[in-house]
């Protein structure tokens, strides 16, 4: 008999799909118990738009998947590409006078300063995910973990990545109408980054893109952690809409030619006269 306390259970709600996916954790072993993917409606952009229809579809997805696995959910991981979400950057300093730099009580102590000091000037937006990184001791001395280190001031910069509350509600209130509880939030493309970019590509700085049906999302990471993240208002249904109208055929006719004769390569001679500049977010 399969404990709750093993299962994982995600859904991923898109504008073109809806996936969900049931998993055992056991032993550091992953057994995929149930999957589903269907239509995605009544979504638009991240954002629910219709949500009679956003409910069917995610209720369809959520029952061929505990079909699949046997199991009835109690509660879901909800991965979404919030149109709105954005990057919030802070540096917090605290002082120790001296004394070593302690994880609970310091490194935390930053964090809650910042998380207090976001909400204060975000009161119609929520935290996703907080992170901190580019430690300094004493305003000089970069450290990769200051836990341990003597110091009179260190320093943390904090990065927060939020969503606005009408968005998260709405959602939930829809996984809620399916008699499940949003355990937690990720962001899609940060979860997308996490499950194919090795530790080495993290360290040394790498963009997630996920080009979706009517936005690009992008998550940066850098020195291990993520460090910025943004939403583009425009992805492949903007192909299709393009070739419909300049070839003047209709949207169905145009998505089929992108999909089976689309190709996003690049010549030799296009890569001569590609420049790449450096990036500082």
């Amino acid at each position: 008999m399969i404990q709750k306390n093993e299962l994982i259970a995600s859904i991923d709600i898109g504008s073109s799909k809806i996936k969900c996916l049931i998993a055992k954790l056991k032993n550091n072993k992953i057994e995929i118990l149930g999957k589903s993917i269907v239509a995605s409606k009544g979504i638009t952009k991240g954002l629910v738009t219709n949500f009679h229809e956003a409910n069917l579809a995610v209720r369809e997805c959520l029952e061929i998947a505990e079909k699949q696995a046997g199991i009835s959910l109690d509660n879901i991981i909800v991965s979404a590409e919030f149109e709105n979400i954005s990057s919030n950057l802070l540096t917090e300093y605290k002082s120790v006078h001296g004394d070593q730099i302690e994880h609970e009580k310091d490194i935390q102590g930053l964090i809650h300063i910042a998380v207090d000091e976001i909400v204060k000037n975000n009161k119609d937006k929520a935290i996703l995910h907080i992170f901190s990184c580019n430690y300094k001791i004493d305003k000089k001395i970069n450290v990769e973990n200051p836990v341990g280190f003597k110091a009179n001031i260190f320093s943390a910069d904090i990065h927060a990545v939020l969503a606005e509350h009408s968005a998260i509600d709405n959602l939930k209130n829809i996984i809620n109408s399916s008699e499940l509880s949003v355990e937690n939030y990720i962001f899609g493309t940060y979860a997308l980054g996490l499950s194919f970019l090795n530790q080495e590509d993290l360290n040394e700085g790498v963009i997630c893109i996920d080009f979706g049906k009517d936005k690009t999302s992008f998550a940066v990471f850098e020195s291990g952690t993520l460090s910025y993240v943004g939403v583009i208002p425009y992805g492949s249904n903007q192909v299709s809409k393009d070739l419909a109208k300049v070839l003047d055929i209709k949207i169905e006719v145009a998505e089929r030619i992108k999909v089976e004769s689309g190709e996003c390569t690049l010549n030799q001679n296009i890569k001569d006269k590609i420049e790449y500049l450096p990036v500082h977010l």
